[in-house]
């Protein structure tokens, strides 16, 4: 949450600074400084975010999602197999473990499927 927060919160003085050292290096004002600005602080701020997540964590809470990480990317290659194939006995038992996986990630119960 704290990554959250000053990652949108660094974003607006990363976009003021891009800006002025921009301006000051003599690029035109237009297209290409308004997406060098938003570029930058897009970067910075993310940077930013993802460093206050990493120190305000738990060990514990970077394992459980990396494990989270590690079924998601699983979860995916077997839905790039069922997509081709769809007739695949695993498939029914893939989409059941991704709405499992779904429930973790979201926090809550898996999502009904209509």
């Amino acid at each position: 949450m704290w990554g959250l927060l000053v990652g949108v919160v660094s974003y607006f003085p990363a976009a003021w600074y891009g800006h002025r050292f921009l301006e000051g290096q003599g690029m035109e004002p237009g297209f290409m400084r308004k997406l060098s600005v938003f570029l930058f602080a897009s970067i910075v701020s993310t940077a930013l975010g993802y460093g206050v997540s990493l120190v305000t964590s738990s060990p514990a809470h970077r394992r459980a999602e990396a494990g989270l990480q590690r079924q998601t990317l699983q979860l995916l290659g077997s839905a790039a197999r069922c997509t081709q194939n769809p007739g695949l006995p695993q498939c029914s038992q893939d989409r059941a473990e991704a709405e499992q996986l779904l429930g973790k990630i979201l926090g809550g119960a898996p999502a009904k499927s209509h």
